[in-house]
This record gives C-alpha cells, structure tokens and sequence, in this order.
C-alpha cells in the first residue's frame, strides 16, 4: 500500500519545494496526504481535458507542472475554469500536487535535461541559490548536486555552433516547435543559457552570467528588443514544447521509484497553441 504522503517525499526529493521560487504555489494543493493512492497522471497544465481524463482513468493524484490555484482565490465554484476544476478533481478524490518552479531549477529538473541534450560543457545555474537557501537546504540536498541547483541553466558549446546549427538542434529535440529569433547580429555561440516556460524576463539575467544566447520558451516583443539591445541571441521555441516532455521524464522517475503504483503523463493533454500552415 502507498499513501500519498510517500508520494510526496520522494517528489521533494526529486524537486526539492525549498528550492522554488519566492512567487511560486507549489506542493500540494488538494488533497489528504494520509489517502492510499494507486494511480498517479502528470502533465503540464490542469484543463478540462486532463480533468477528464484523470476523472475516466480513476486517478489518486495529479502531479501538475502549473499550480492551480496559482494566485489565492475567494471561492471555488464551477462559474470559473479554476473553480470548476478544483471542484471536480476534488469531488472525485483527486489530490493535485505542483512542483513548478521546483522542478525547473533541481538538479535533473527541466533546465538541466535542456543543457544536456545540447551537449553542453560546464554547466552550472545561470542564478545560483541565495545563500538562505542553501543553508537551508543543505542538509536535505547531496552537497555535490547543490551547486548545481538554481534558476536556468549556462553551458559552454563543445564545437563550434551557428545560430541555425542550434535551431536546427531544437528541431531534433521538439516535435513543431514554434521557433522565433531576434535580429541578433552573433555569428558563433560559445555560451548559451536555458530557461524554460516565460523566460524572457531573464535576458539580462543570462548576459550577466557570460551567455551569448538565452533559449527559452517564450518571450514578449520587448523581451526580444531588451536582448538584442544588450546584444544577445534570443530564441524562443514554445511554453508547452520547452516544459511538456518533462512532465514524462517526471513519470518515469516515479515509476521507477514506485513499481506498485500505475504512473503515467497525461495521453490527451496538447498545446494551448495552434499555429495555421
């Protein structure tokens, strides 16, 4: 018998919450941790279309990258989004657990699988912790894997890469990604840094930590025009593209962890984006 309380150990372990960001609502967000579990669903973001499928497949507990609620609410009633599917899941006996931010910074969080499938030497956190943090955490995190726990990933290239080499790259590692670039004038790139979900916020983040190029999933007009005027490759390949695929690599690792319990990503979640051809 696994209870939902063990789940949640070891998504600490995997992801530890001390290690999210200040803003972020992670953890667990409904549910009862002393409740026997036997079926767990990841996927990136509570729609009614994993809602359904969680209902349908008789799922214990939802392991969500985006929180809901993400801001505190009021009330929970099916006149909105939020309300109704916290009520649903919540009539159905479904917990909802969020390691966002968590998940994105540890140490084989998304970021960090991100710096690797491009081969990167030497990487390391674009943010390293606060020391408060790692204080804190120290005694919970293997001294060797918290130097490399913090916001984003940076990286040095390993041969020499072009701009449409990379992109080239994000087209073998995501299936359509939505690729938009700005008019940066670099020809070569020794460093990159890796923030996935809305990092445009981060392009002065990147350039301080030595990056050449800053890839992440999304970006605003005025984040494209900040990076370009700090003269840095901005490339953006999509929220979903950049954060979903982990949400299987999550799956696995529970799986692994726990062989009693059927764990699987979500099969009828998609991107919120549809791009005409």
């Amino acid at each position: 018998m696994i209870l939902l309380k063990q789940l949640l150990k070891r998504l600490d372990e995997i992801a530890p919450l001390a290690i999210a960001e200040e803003w972020d609502n992670v953890g667990l967000l409904v549910g009862d941790p002393d409740s026997e579990i036997h079926r767990v669903m990841t996927c990136l973001t509570i729609t009614q279309a994993t809602v359904s499928e969680a209902i349908a497949k008789r799922v214990d507990c939802i392991v969500v990258h985006h929180p809901i609620p993400f801001k505190p609410i009021s009330q929970i009633t099916t006149s909105t989004s939020t309300g109704r599917y916290l009520w649903q899941l919540a009539s159905n006996e479904i917990a909802v657990y969020s390691p966002h931010t968590a998940w994105d910074n540890a140490r084989f969080g998304i970021n960090q699988k991100l710096a690797e499938f491009f081969q990167l030497e030497d990487i390391r956190p674009m943010v390293p912790l606060k020391s408060e943090i790692v204080n804190r955490i120290s005694s919970l995190v293997p001294a060797e894997d918290l130097r490399l726990i913090g916001t984003g990933r940076i990286g040095t290239v390993t041969k020499d890469e072009t701009i449409s080499m990379i992109i080239s790259g994000i087209h073998e590692m995501i299936h359509k990604p939505r690729i938009e670039r700005n008019q940066s004038l670099i020809t070569k790139v020794n460093r990159i840094a890796f923030v996935c979900g809305s990092g445009g916020s981060f392009a002065n983040a990147a350039k301080k930590a030595g990056a050449d190029l800053l890839i992440t999933g999304e970006a605003t007009y005025h984040q494209f025009l900040e990076a370009s005027n700090l003269g840095l490759g901005l490339i953006t390949f999509g929220h979903y593209p950049s954060e979903a695929g982990a949400m299987r690599v999550l799956s696995d690792m529970l799986c692994e962890s726990f062989p009693e319990l059927q764990v699987w990503r979500s099969h009828d979640e998609t991107d919120a984006y549809c791009t005409e051809i």
